[in-house]
C-alpha cells in the first residue's frame, strides 16, 4: 500500500500531467497528492503495528514475530483502512483519466503464481511464455550478469532475453487470483487487462488495481484475525 501510493502518486502522476515532482503537482491538483500521502500514511501504520516501526521493521524473526497485534490493535485501524479502501478505487479512476502515450508490444511477464491466493509473497515462477519453476529452480530459467558501469546485476533469461516484472506481470499472469474488489474493478474497465499486458506506460494502473487488491485483503485479514498462541514458533 505505502509502496504503490508512493509509485503512483509521487513518481508517476507528477510525469503523466507534466510537473517536475509531487511538490509543484499539490499546487495544481491538491486532492490528488493529499490521497496519495493518506494512502501512503495508512500503509506505514500497518507496517509499525506488524513490525514495529513503519521503515525496516524490527519485529520480524525467524519463525515468526517477536510481537503480534492485539485483535483490538488492528481492529481500531479498519475505518482507516475502509477509507483506503475507497481512496484506492479512486487511484485507479484517475488514472484511467490520464493521457497515456500510445505504445505498444509483446512483452515477455514474469511473475509468482499461487492456487489460492494473490501472489504477492509465494508461488511458483511462471511467464507468458509458458515458465513453470519452484523458486529454488530460478537458475534453470534465468541468469544475472554483470555489466560495467554498475555494481547492480543484470538478469536475462536463459537464452539472453529480457523480461517484465512486477505489478503488470503480476495483472497480467495472475487476474484470476484477484480479490473480488480488484477483479471487478479490472474488468469494470473495458480494455484494462489488454493495455496493462501490452503496453508499459499503463503499469500505473497496474498498481492501482493492487492497491485495490491490497486494501480489501487488509481488511479481510482484520476480520478475520485470531491471535496466536505464541508470536514464534521455536525451532
Amino acid at each position: 500500500i505505502e509502496s504503490h501510493a508512493l509509485h503512483v502518486y509521487l513518481l508517476h502522476l507528477p510525469d503523466f500531467l507534466g510537473y517536475p515532482s509531487a511538490v509543484e503537482l499539490a499546487r495544481d491538483h491538491r486532492a490528488a497528492v493529499e490521497r496519495g500521502l493518506a494512502l501512503k500514511r495508512t500503509g506505514n501504520r500497518l507496517v509499525k503495528l506488524l513490525g514495529g516501526r513503519p521503515i525496516h521493521p524490527i519485529s520480524v524473526r525467524v519463525g515468526g514475530f517477536s510481537r503480534v497485534p492485539r485483535r483490538t490493535e488492528l481492529e481500531a485501524l479498519r475505518p482507516e483502512l475502509e477509507a483506503a479502501a475507497g481512496q484506492a478505487r479512486e487511484t485507479l479512476e484517475l488514472v484511467l483519466g490520464l493521457d497515456v502515450p500510445e505504445y505498444e508490444r509483446e512483452p515477455r511477464l514474469v511473475a509468482l503464481r499461487h492456487p489460492g491466493e494473490y501472489p504477492f509473497n509465494d508461488g511458483r515462477i511462471v511467464s507468458s511464455d509458458a515458465i513453470d519453476l519452484r523458486p529454488s529452480d530460478w537458475r534453470e530459467a534465468f541468469h544475472e550478469e554483470q555489466h560495467e558501469g554498475t555494481n547492480a546485476l543484470h538478469a536475462r533469461t536463459a537464452d539472453g532475453g529480457v523480461y517484465l516484472l512486477g505489478p503488470a506481470a503480476r495483472v497480467s499472469l495472475c487476474a484470476g487470483q484477484l480479490h473480488p474488489a480488484a477483479a471487478g474493478a479490472l474488468a469494470a474497465a473495458d480494455g484494462l487487462a489488454e493495455r496493462i499486458r501490452r503496453n508499459p506506460y499503463w503499469s500505473i494502473a497496474a498498481r492501482a488495481v493492487e492497491l485495490i487488491q491490497a486494501t480489501s485483503e487488509a481488511l479481510d485479514i482484520v476480520d478475520a484475525y485470531r491471535p496466536p498462541e505464541a508470536p514464534a514458533v521455536t525451532w
